[in-house]
């Protein structure tokens, strides 16, 4: 796509349309033609398989820090530490789960 087809690129709907797969990042978003870069039924896969791997660990994560004995006994620092992987885990998971349904 030129530089004037990027400004005539029209709404996120329109890209998603044209085959298009978002990415969106703190910074930019960012529309490509996934399908000509990647085999989809393996990308597939392979989100499926981060989904399940980072949602065993953030059940683990949830579990630990529901726990009070642990809570309560360890560091504050370390629990602290935790809260953050937790929340780090949950935006991971937010995203994988956008990367999913956009190729659905």
């Amino acid at each position: 796509m030129t530089v004037e087809g990027v400004a005539d690129a029209g709404s996120d709907d329109a890209m998603t349309a044209q085959g298009m797969v978002t990415v969106t990042t703190h910074a930019a978003r960012l529309f490509m033609p996934l399908a000509e870069l990647v085999d989809l039924k393996k990308e597939k896969a392979r989100i499926e398989k981060e989904l399940k791997k980072n949602r065993a660990e953030l059940d683990k994560l949830e579990a630990k820090l529901g726990n009070p004995g642990f809570v309560n006994k360890a560091p504050a620092h370390v629990v602290e530490a935790e809260q953050d992987r937790a929340e780090k885990l949950r935006a991971l998971l937010a995203k994988l789960e956008e990367s999913a349904a956009s190729m659905a």
